[in-house]
């Protein structure tokens, strides 16, 4: 089994660089980290998945498992698919699956320890020519990789110094053979990056970034710059960019331009890559004076009216250059943005909405949580369509009937990372449950299916299906499918 380690192992802050003998590129495989590619397009150029959900998925798989007696309902972590259309997933408390793609358990890996099923992982093929599913604890720090043929674990290393607390969404992400694991300079913030080889996990660098307090749902983008510089690229939650060589952890720049002094914005989206354009969601300080905590648990009209007033806030999308990191444009949204986008045919997708909350509050249900899915033209900033979501009237929960205790329920996001098909069909998964199909040209909605349950995973497209991992079920959906249910 694995397990934490007490003390980060030793790291030189400038390793020799994996360029030389990096794995070669994975265009064969299908769907390899959350939001499809080390850039975090959320653009699959290849597959295309269905555009109509009317009758039901092809097959789902329950996620849910249980500690001490207690029913987990939390999967966070998101989907991804090799060369042969498998799909590999976790949630909380349910060790690494590899499903065929029909639906078939192949393997699943009991050894990683609960710890290591939160976060997204990355498929990396290797010099020998197998592939790796690589992974990581959600603390930060740790890295693992098992051979997606087998299931068998391949290392398990501690590389640099873990987090205090557990970050559930965060995702792998790797190019050129390198992976970039957050971890922590002090122990307790999430405030340092750590290269680390995929080869065996051996750690290469550590970067420190400038904001004083802690990250949180790390999403980090790579693409090439030039001459074979990689830019490691993620943002802050006070909307501040930062940009790493992928193979030395050097800073190539940083904009801090939306920091606000003494009231800094928060949000828990990160940034994307398209056509050298760093594409980030963020957002603006709360309209209103929160005079309390932001409580996990609204059980008062006091807490309740500090939520709304913490989600007062509107979303802010901005656009870098990928050379240097100037701001070329900035878009304000009504309505919080705080799950990255996708980007596909000069489009920027993204869903905007107030984060409704958990199971544990009944006084949320007196409160209406609308959402809106929206494109945005890549060079001008303009929006192109707004599309209406449902409005989620209640509070976010697995299932509506289940009771279970509000610190191991699932609370997502207003919306998921969404994902787009090679014929535009852009997909999203919303916090009350609903799944929805959209035309990337038009915001047209194109089909849409009640999944009963929040989302937070990015929906992975595979050759003619999507899938998407609920907070408890794995579902896919195939064109030409046959109904399962």
């Amino acid at each position: 089994m694995l397990v934490h380690l007490a003390a980060a192992l030793a790291v030189p802050p400038h390793a020799a660089s994996v360029l030389a003998s990096a794995a070669p590129e994975m265009d064969d495989l299908v769907w390899t980290c959350k939001s499809h590619d080390s850039a975090r397009t959320g653009f699959s150029p290849s597959f295309s998945g269905p555009s109509d959900f009317t009758t039901g998925p092809a097959w789902r798989h329950p996620m849910v498992g249980s500690i001490e007696g207690s029913t987990i309902y939390a999967a966070y972590s998101s989907p991804v698919i090799d060369h042969e259309g498998n799909i590999y997933a976790y949630g909380t408390v349910v060790p690494m699956t590899k499903f065929s793609p029909d639906g078939a358990i192949l393997w699943n890996n009991s050894d990683l320890g609960y710890s290591y099923t939160a976060v997204s992982p990355v498929l990396h093929k290797r010099k020998d020519g197998g592939v790796s599913v690589v992974g990581a604890d959600s603390t930060g720090g740790h890295i693992f990789a098992v051979d997606a043929a087998t299931g068998k674990q391949l290392y398990e290393k501690t590389v640099a110094r873990p987090v205090q607390q557990a970050y559930f969404t965060w995702m792998l992400s790797g190019a050129e053979g390198i992976a970039v694991v957050p971890s922590s300079s002090n122990g307790i913030y999430l405030d340092t990056f750590t290269g680390v080889n995929m080869e065996d996990g051996t750690g290469l660098w550590n970067y420190t970034w400038a904001f004083n307090g802690s990250g949180y749902n790390f999403m980090l983008a790579i693409e090439h710059v030039s001459d074979g510089v990689f830019a490691a690229v993620v943002q802050d939650p006070g909307g501040g960019v930062y940009a790493m060589d992928l193979h030395t952890g050097k800073e190539l720049w940083k904009n801090l331009d939306l920091w606000t002094i003494g009231n800094v914005s928060f949000t828990t989206a990160g940034c994307l890559i398209s056509d050298k354009t760093v594409l980030c969601a963020s957002n603006a300080p709360p309209t209103r004076t929160v005079k309390g905590d932001h409580p996990n648990v609204i059980k008062t009209a006091e807490h309740l009216q500090n939520w709304l007033d913490f989600w007062s806030m509107g979303g802010i999308i901005h656009a870098h250059s990928l050379k240097d990191g100037k701001m070329l444009w900035r878009h304000n949204s009504t309505l919080p943005v705080n799950a990255a986008g996708a980007a596909a045919n000069g489009l920027f997708y993204y869903g905007a909405g107030k984060n409704a909350p958990g199971s544990g509050a009944p006084l949320g249900s007196h409160a209406p949580w609308p959402g809106v899915m929206e494109a945005i033209n890549i060079s001008t900033g303009q929006v192109v369509w707004s599309t209406k979501a449902h409005t989620l009237i209640g509070y976010i929960s697995p299932r509506a009937t289940d009771k279970i205790p509000t610190n191991v329920e699932c609370e997502p996001d207003s919306f998921a990372n969404p994902s787009v098909g090679a014929d535009g069909t852009v997909y999203f998964g919303w916090h009350g449950g609903m799944v929805y199909a959209l035309d990337g040209r038009t915001g047209t909605v194109k089909s849409e299916y009640p999944t009963g349950t929040g989302i937070q995973a990015n929906p992975a497209i595979g050759d003619g299906m999507v899938a998407f991992l609920t907070c408890n079920e794995l579902i896919v959906f195939k064109t030409n499918q046959t109904n399962d249910e």
